[in-house]
């Protein structure tokens, strides 16, 4: 439904520069009751009987929206096939839907059943521009905090959407999710965190790393677990460790949110992600250049302490385990720093004498 509302709102935007996008989410005291409210492009009669009332049509990948949109690649939208809508019935007994588009008259969709028929009547006339979608709960099989279910899943889920939501909680109290800062936070102060932003033609991406530090240098790598966080237009989508190299698995983090050019197609659930193998290679070699940055990042700063000789060696070595000479190019190669960069060379080299000396290549 924010999915939806997100669309609404871009889709408005398409017409009116000025427009300023506003999404809520509120709970009724009883957490029985949910309300999505947008005041984005809204629906009219011809829309709803075109789209809203078919199930597998979705508006925003019809060949309407391709018109409209022809001149303004820059907008991309998230709905694709316009079944997600049915999800609302897996926690909802009924479903009630306002809404009108600017010029038009407002309509009432009221959904008990999908097997039965949608009753659809004109709103109030003071019905606002925009769609509002209440939906009342099924009574929940077990008696726990409800509202923390729901709530702790958006903020998780929806932080990186460019457009702020409103969240009321059933005790009336407001949140603003969305808009949240998608870089790492590092102490820079302690000298033990390191972010690496990743170059993307158009999404953005960050890595990050911390290491262990005494009062003198820094000895260790912090061990890290939870892979790459992987969201599409500010929504999360997948969590992975296998976009980083394995040996760096244990010790970095990343978060990407993939936009305009860079995005993937999404399972009809937006949980799985289907790289074409382009988009694969592109995204990793993407990754293992942020991984140079990281790397370089921290040895630098590691030999600007002086530490021990052997200390020294211990994290040259851990950091070069970042790079299998399988998976790294000539320019990821040569900006490498020279100590890791020297360990890579010798590896390639002795898996060269080992594998092929015989051969007499």
């Amino acid at each position: 439904l924010i999915q939806n509302a997100v669309d609404a709102c871009n889709l408005k935007k398409l017409f009116d520069d000025a427009y300023r996008p506003e999404i809520s989410v509120a709970f009724n005291d009883t957490i029985s009751i949910i309300t999505f409210r947008d005041n984005g492009i809204g629906m009219d009669r011809q829309w709803i009987e075109k789209y809203f009332l078919k199930i597998g049509i979705s508006f925003y990948q019809s060949g309407d929206i391709k018109a409209i949109n022809r001149n303004r690649i820059d907008f991309n939208f998230i709905s694709q096939f316009g079944i997600g809508f049915l999800s609302a019935f897996l926690v909802s007994e009924k479903i009630v839907i306002k809404t009108r588009k600017n010029s038009s008259p407002g309509l009432v969709i009221t959904i008990t059943n999908l097997q039965d028929y949608f009753d659809v009547r004109f709103a109030p006339e003071d019905c606002a521009a925009g769609t509002e979608v209440t939906l009342y709960l099924k009574a929940p099989k077990n008696n726990y905090c409800r509202s923390l279910e729901y709530i702790g899943y958006l903020q998780i889920n929806i932080r990186y959407l460019n457009i702020p939501v409103t969240l009321r909680d059933h005790e009336g109290r407001t949140t603003i999710l969305g808009q949240a800062r998608l870089a790492y936070d590092c102490d820079e102060r302690s000298g033990c965190d390191f972010a690496a932003p990743l170059d993307f033609p158009d999404s953005k991406g960050y890595l990050f790393l911390k290491t262990k530090r005494d009062a003198d240098y820094i000895h260790a790598l912090e061990s890290a677990r939870g892979g790459v966080s992987i969201f599409q237009d500010g929504i999360f989508v997948t969590q992975t460790d296998a976009l980083l190299p394995e040996g760096a698995r244990q010790n970095v983090v990343g978060r990407i949110n993939l936009t305009g050019k860079d995005k993937c197609e999404l399972s009809m659930d937006r949980n799985r992600i289907f790289w074409t193998g382009r988009q694969h290679q592109h995204i990793k070699r993407t990754i293992r250049l942020g991984m140079v940055d990281l790397a370089n990042q921290v040895l630098t700063a590691a030999l600007a302490l002086r530490p021990p000789a052997h200390t020294r060696r211990s994290l040259v070595n851990h950091l070069a385990i970042f790079f299998d000479f399988n998976e790294i190019d000539d320019e990821m190669y040569r900006r490498l720093g020279r100590p890791v960069r020297n360990i890579v060379a010798k590896r390639f080299r002795d898996f060269v004498r080992v594998n092929f000396a015989h051969t007499l290549k």
